[in-house]
């Protein structure tokens, strides 16, 4: 099945799905379906870097980069909603948020369909 990510069609290779992406020996699970001491290691992490704190600052920044982007956009008088403010926010705020280098960004849109079309959501069963 094909995966929409606003522009474009994304047709993953037959042989990748939700399971066997799961079950290949040498994938590292989800921290949600990881077990001790894994878990415990990656829980601790998470607690620190999102902590109330760490959130406050993450919060800051993300308005601060949206003020910034909606008055350049404006500013332009015409620009394209996906790739413009939709694509381009995230493609910022989330990478630098993490540490993500410049470099690649534009892979994380279809990263992201990839791994949320990769869950079976009632809708899809449903055909609604």
């Amino acid at each position: 099945m094909p995966w929409p990510t606003g522009r474009h069609i994304v047709r993953p290779p037959a042989s990748v799905s939700a399971i066997s992406a799961r079950s290949r020996r040498g994938v590292r699970p989800a921290s949600s379906e990881a077990d001790p001491p894994l878990l415990t290691r990656t829980r601790a992490v998470l607690t620190r870097i999102l902590s109330p704190a760490a959130i406050k600052v993450l919060r800051e920044t993300f308005e601060r980069e949206a003020e910034e982007l909606v008055a350049r956009l404006v500013g332009q008088r015409e620009f394209d909603g996906v790739a413009d403010l939709a694509e381009a926010y995230p493609l910022k705020v989330f990478p630098d948020a993490v540490g993500i280098s410049a470099e690649g960004r534009e892979n994380l849109l279809t990263y992201g369909s990839m791994v949320f079309n990769s869950f079976d959501w009632p809708a899809k069963r449903s055909g609604g």
